[in-house]
């Protein structure tokens, strides 16, 4: 048996990240699997083709109808785009939401959706004012922000230096004849 062609075979099943296989004294084949993990939908911008996301910022190509947040961002980006979700959802704790959907652009500007449908527009890092300092003044700001404004927000935008806009939701359309 031909050990690393059983291997590659083992590999290029939708789910399984990775195989060892090793003969095992007289006549039998010991195999070990490890299962990709999937943690999130995964879309490369360029090809706008969908896939999964295992926790080692891995992309594979699987099914799955699982309730995941949606990534997006350049090829190769994965990883990244990983890491910091994790740290805009810790941030996003202050303020009791999380992020549903994470984009990076192919200008490397930063858009989140969060769980009440609100999208944050964070835009790219900078030097003078990184995204994360922008966020982390957002949220500060918010509770103030949310009780002043009266109404439910669709967009907030924080590509500002010295502060945000904030884009309400549109009213309610009454329906006709009630």
């Amino acid at each position: 048996v031909d050990l690393e062609g059983v291997r590659e075979a083992f590999e290029k099943l939708p789910w399984v990240r990775r195989a060892e296989v090793r003969r095992s004294w007289p006549n039998a084949l010991e195999v070990r699997l490890e299962e990709h993990q999937a943690i999130a939908y995964w879309t490369d911008i360029d090809s706008e083709d969908a896939h999964l996301l295992n926790r080692q910022g891995e992309v594979f190509v699987a099914a799955s109808n699982a309730d995941m947040p949606w990534y997006s961002g350049p090829q190769g980006s994965a990883q990244h785009v990983l890491a910091r979700f994790g740290e805009f959802n810790r941030a996003l704790e202050g303020i009791g939401r999380h992020v549903v959907c994470l984009t990076l652009s192919a200008r490397l500007a930063w858009q989140l959706e969060l769980d009440n449908g609100m999208v944050i527009m964070l835009g790219r890092d900078s030097e003078n004012v990184p995204v994360d300092v922008r966020l982390a003044q957002f949220v500060q700001a918010w509770p103030e922000a949310v009780q002043r404004l009266g109404t439910q927000v669709a967009v907030a935008d924080l590509r500002y230096q010295s502060g945000f806009a904030l884009t309400p939701e549109p009213p309610q359309q009454p329906v006709k004849g009630k």
